[in-house]
Order: C-alpha cells, then sequence, then structure tokens
C-alpha cells in the first residue's frame, strides 16, 4: 500500500524532513541517556542522523562530524 501522500519515491516535504530531524535527535538524546555515548545503539542513531543530514539537508560538514562520532 502506498504512502496517502503520494509515490514511494516522492521526496519528503520541508516539514517532514524537520519532523524526521526532531524525532532523531530525541531517539539520539535517550539512548545516550539509557545506554551511554559508547553504545552500538548510539552509534546507529548518529549514523540516521548523518543520513538526514547528508541527504536531506545538504549539510555535509555536520554530516561528517556525525558519521565520524558514529565511529568513535
Amino acid at each position: 500500500m502506498l504512502p496517502e501522500h503520494g509515490s514511494v519515491t516522492s521526496q519528503p516535504s520541508p516539514d517532514e524532513v524537520d519532523e524526521g530531524e526532531s524525532l532523531l535527535r530525541r531517539g539520539l538524546k535517550i539512548r545516550k541517556e539509557t545506554y551511554g555515548d559508547e553504545h552500538h545503539e548510539v552509534a546507529h542513531s548518529l549514523h540516521l542522523l548523518a543520513n538526514l543530514m547528508q541527504y536531506q539537508r545538504k549539510q555535509y560538514a555536520e554530516a561528517e562530524r556525525l558519521y565520524t562520532k558514529s565511529l568513535e
């Protein structure tokens, strides 16, 4: 079943990107509080946030910083 807003290949709206970033940051905060900074779940959250920064926001420096942090 396709989403109501269009096809699977459509780009998210700016509001959807904002909401996605907000949810990813909230999830990252919760995982850091729950597991600590060195846990693989925190690294995964950082990686997801970096993907959003790279592919949706086109903020490559921030994406690189988050990718690097996810690998530390």
